[in-house]
This record gives structure tokens, C-alpha cells and sequence, in this order.
């Protein structure tokens, strides 16, 4: 199997378990794709899930937090 160029998952490996408790998913299902967008992308099982952004990072902290996820 061909490894997709651009994965970038291994990057992210210190916040994948946080990831995929945020998007109550399991780690395996989770891919980080460095997207011609520009922005390093989440893909849950190949659906868009977001973006390696501050706003994923404020949603970790708040999760590790305890605290609502309302934004």
C-alpha cells in the first residue's frame, strides 16, 4: 500500500489521542493531510473533520479542561 505524500499524521502524534477523543473516534481513523489549501486538514475514515488551527487547539485545551465545548 502507497503512503499518501502528503500525510502528515506522524506530525501530529503528540495530540492525536486528544484528537480523537474530541472527535469521539479512534486514533486509527484519524488522517492529517498537509492540503493544497494550505492548512493541515483532518480526515475522519476520508470525511473532512477540520483544521490543525487555534480554534482545534482551544477545543483541546477546553476538552483537557473538563469544560464545554461551546464556543
Amino acid at each position: 500500500m502507497n503512503k499518501n505524500p502528503y500525510d502528515v499524521t506522524s506530525d501530529y502524534s503528540y495530540i492525536l489521542e486528544k484528537i480523537a477523543k474530541l472527535k469521539e473516534v479512534s486514533i486509527s481513523s484519524i488522517e492529517i493531510i498537509d492540503h493544497p489549501c494550505g492548512e493541515d486538514t483532518i480526515f475522519v475514515n476520508g470525511d473532512y473533520a477540520g483544521y490543525i488551527d487555534d480554534s482545534l487547539f482551544r477545543e483541546l485545551d477546553l476538552l483537557e479542561k473538563g469544560k464545554p465545548l461551546d464556543l
